[in-house]
Formats: C-alpha cells, sequence, structure tokens
C-alpha cells in the first residue's frame, strides 16, 4: 500500500509551487521513507511513498529549506501539504 502526497510551499494564504525534494520520515523511527516523486509533465504531481511499517502512523515531510510538518496517515490515503520555509531562506 502507498500515501499519495502533494507537497507544496506555502505562499500567504495561497498554494504555492510544488516542492521537488521534499523528504518523509515516520516519527519516533530513524530513516526515511522511501518516496518517488512525479514526473516532470505529471499534470497532478504527488509524491508516492511507501506504507509506513504497521497501520497508522504519524509521518513528517520537509524539505532542506522549508520547516517539517506532521500529520496523522493511514494506507491509501491522499492529502496536500503545504510547507513554510524555514528562517533564513
Amino acid at each position: 500500500m502507498t500515501i499519495q502526497i502533494g507537497v507544496y510551499e506555502k505562499a500567504g494564504l495561497c498554494r504555492g509551487p510544488f516542492i521537488i525534494n521534499a523528504r518523509f520520515s515516520r516519527v519516533g523511527f530513524l530513516g526515511s521513507l522511501a518516496a518517488t516523486p512525479p514526473g516532470p509533465l505529471d499534470p497532478d504531481p504527488v509524491y508516492t511513498v511507501a506504507r509506513p511499517p504497521g497501520g497508522g502512523a504519524l509521518l513528517r515531510v520537509d524539505s532542506p529549506i522549508h520547516q517539517s510538518w506532521d500529520w496523522s496517515v493511514r494506507d491509501g490515503e491522499r492529502h496536500e501539504v503545504w510547507l513554510v520555509r524555514r528562517p533564513g531562506f
């Protein structure tokens, strides 16, 4: 099973550009989860993230210049996340 996640930069009250270097991990565990980025011509850009071990999980997403966001996920769900830039970026 997988989870589909669209990761975007927050631009005020609007959705900004798609983040191409997002990283995914399960909160409380070491290591990252395998994630397949969308293709360059994909009309609906989403990452396909491997199912975290176990049932539901607390998932974390971030990027080198964006703050992390944690939320609860279950197998087969689809989410959209807006990340805020870290101070200084």
